[in-house]
């Protein structure tokens, strides 16, 4: 999974996989996932930025969830957003949910 995913960072990076493919094939899958899954992954994924030296970005994905727990819709597409601004961030995300994006994109 973890190569899949690098994969994806480089193929993003370089320009091979467009920023609008990955933020469709993201906003399909978080569409397809309940409110409440959506905001426990990105608990994990906060945490687990916090863990791998990332404090910024954990602090970042935080801040989204507090101000959007309220509104599923609003932390979806602060997903979307994030994941299109930052691919790397999918990282930081359990295997299942970056695996759902990149089978989207056809990886």
């Amino acid at each position: 999974m973890f190569n899949e995913v690098e994969g994806l960072l480089k193929r993003a990076e370089t320009g091979e996989i467009d920023k609008n493919s990955l933020e469709q094939a993201t906003q399909e899958h978080v569409q397809s996932v309940d409110d409440l899954t959506v905001a426990q992954h990105m608990q994990r994924a906060a945490d687990n930025a916090s863990q791998n030296g990332k404090p910024d970005l954990a602090k970042q994905i935080s801040e989204m969830l507090q101000r959007d727990r309220s509104n599923p819709q609003a932390l979806k597409q602060d997903i979307v957003q994030l994941v299109k601004d930052n691919p790397d961030v999918l990282k930081h995300f359990e295997g299942g949910f970056a695996k759902n994006i990149l089978s989207r994109i056809g990886l």
